[in-house]
């Protein structure tokens, strides 16, 4: 993801777990903020429990954000 925005000032991953329930394992939450300048991009993915599936669509999305971030602002210097 760096290769295709290098701007990039940071990245936040949090995981939370929810309580317990009855009849379900435990679910996790996982946000991932990414900072770029001028702008931060945040991505929620929830309720899945197994952490490792959780963490993965959460990546997946925020890489799916960033490129449409990128598109947009190519789109937006080319009409400059």
């Amino acid at each position: 993801m760096e290769r295709m925005c290098p701007d990039v000032t940071a990245w936040r991953v949090t995981i939370d777990q929810e309580h317990k329930h009855q009849r379900q394992g435990r679910p996790f939450s996982v946000r991932v903020d990414i900072t770029v300048p001028g702008q931060e991009l945040a991505i929620t993915r929830a309720h899945d429990e197994d952490v490792y599936v959780a963490l993965r669509d959460a990546f997946d999305a925020a890489q799916r954000k960033l490129e449409d971030f990128v598109r947009v602002r190519r789109e937006a210097q080319r009409h400059s």
